[in-house]
C-alpha cells in the first residue's frame, strides 16, 4: 500500500482518513450495478458518468457518478422518452 503524506492542508473525511475523489470503472459499475461493459458502451457512446484518463487508466469523479445517475432518475416510464439515456 502507498503512504500518502497528510498535511495540515490535506481534507480529510469524518473517520480521519484523505476521502477517495476517483472509483475505478470495477468501483463504478459494482456501485449502480451495471457490468463493467456496460460502462465501456457508455463511454463510447457519450451517454454515461464523465470519467478522467489518468495515462491509460480510466477512473470516475464520485460527484459525477452520483450526478449521472440523479440525472438518469425517472418516476414513470413515459418520463423516459427525453433522457440522454
Amino acid at each position: 500500500m502507498i503512504s500518502v503524506p497528510i498535511s495540515s492542508t490535506t481534507p480529510l473525511n469524518t473517520a480521519g482518513e484523505i476521502p477517495r475523489i476517483f472509483l475505478t470503472q470495477r468501483e463504478v459499475s459494482a456501485l449502480l450495478r451495471l457490468s463493467p461493459r456496460t460502462l465501456e458502451r457508455h463511454r463510447l457512446a457519450g451517454t454515461g458518468p464523465a470519467y478522467v484518463k489518468l495515462g491509460r487508466k480510466v477512473v470516475y469523479k464520485r460527484e459525477a457518478v452520483e450526478a449521472w445517475a440523479a440525472a438518469n432518475t425517472f418516476s414513470s416510464t413515459s418520463a423516459v422518452q427525453g433522457s440522454t439515456y
